[in-house]
């Protein structure tokens, strides 16, 4: 449950360098691997920020019950965007944690 109803604050994340990791890619698997990569890590980086009520993620879609991709092809992109009632500060150091 909020503690509080008042959005406090927003925060975007993006992981990187796609582009020079991607542009080092000389086979077909190098370059499926590197996108699963940053799925998978964007993937994990939400989950744990998932674990509390205090943040909702506007982009992307994350349901309420997290649950985990088992696919073998890469489900989130590079970046996530989400609104907190947390404080920018406890905000900024539960995203460093993640």
């Amino acid at each position: 449950m909020k503690n509080n109803t008042t959005i406090k604050s927003y925060a975007g994340f993006t992981i990187g360098p796609i582009y020079g990791v991607f542009s080092s890619a000389r086979k077909t698997r190098e370059l499926w691997f590197a996108s699963y990569f940053f799925s998978w890590f964007m993937e994990k980086t939400i989950e744990h920020l998932s674990k509390n009520n205090e943040k909702d993620f506007l982009s992307p879609f994350v349901k309420k019950s997290f649950e985990t991709n088992n696919s073998l092809t890469g489900k989130y992109h590079d970046r996530f965007i989400l609104q907190s009632y947390l404080d920018k500060e406890d905000l900024f150091r539960e995203i460093k944690e993640a």
